[in-house]
């Protein structure tokens, strides 16, 4: 597999004083206290979301919008944490 790029924004709410984070590809969105604390918190949703993609394949690609989804997690599905976070580009 080829190196993929997933684009991240990052804004500050003023309300909660927390970063919020998205992961566009993967249609995924994580919050901390630190912009690190928001990009591990995605990264460990990008595992968990990875994982059961993969446990529930059949389904999800009779979903047209989860079937989009399937290059993105099949180069996911056995990157390390740190290749995750070198995939991460913040836009």
């Amino acid at each position: 597999m080829g190196y993929i790029k997933l684009t991240v924004s990052i804004n500050k709410d003023k309300k909660t004083n927390q970063y919020e984070l998205s992961v566009e590809e993967v249609n995924i969105l994580s919050c901390g206290i630190t912009k690190n604390k928001a990009i591990e918190e995605a990264i460990d949703l990008i595992e968990e979301t990875t994982k059961d993609y993969f446990e529930n394949l059949k389904e999800n690609l009779s979903i047209y919008k989860m079937k989009r989804l399937y290059p993105y997690y099949l180069e996911l599905k056995d990157c390390s944490r740190s290749k995750i976070k070198n995939m991460l580009v913040i836009a």
